[in-house]
């Protein structure tokens, strides 16, 4: 009805980072507010440096995991939803990817978005190859940093 408050939808997360071999997932929650009689389905999406191969997203009603977008549906009377992003087991040394969920590709959305971390604990050390100004990758004196 032409009454009903306009519903805006706001998104977080459950903690800041988790081992990508921990056992524990990130869960974002979104919440929404105004009128909450009717169900309603709000666009997201998903970026950052983790990719579809870092993690599997479940509780969604739709998701792409190669275009990052999904939707997820309020039932009536319920004022959040929660989708899970549960960190792929993998073997490989890598840096700390993040997760960036955004409710502000919904236009029902004010912008709101959360990130989270899937943190690396995997053994061994990665190194990095500072070249020295006016040095090359292959000439010139490398300084390795650990």
């Amino acid at each position: 009805t032409g009454n009903a408050s306009p519903a805006f939808i706001t998104v977080t997360v459950s903690a800041v980072s988790v081992d990508e071999d921990g056992g524990t997932a990130l869960v974002y929650t979104f919440t929404r507010s105004g009128d909450i009689a009717a169900s309603l389905v709000a666009n997201f999406s998903v970026t950052g440096t983790a990719d579809s191969a870092d993690f599997t997203l479940s509780g969604a009603t739709s998701y792409d995991g190669g275009t990052g977008l999904g939707t997820v549906t309020f039932a009536a009377g319920s004022n959040s939803v929660q989708v899970t992003v549960d960190p792929t087991v993998d073997g490989i040394l890598e840096y700390a990817e993040s997760v960036v969920v955004d409710a502000g590709n919904s236009a029902t959305a004010n912008g709101s978005f959360a990130h989270a971390f899937i943190t690396n604990d995997d053994a061994g050390s990665i190194m990095m190859l500072a070249v020295p100004p006016g040095g090359t990758p292959l000439g010139g004196s490398p300084e390795w940093l650990v």
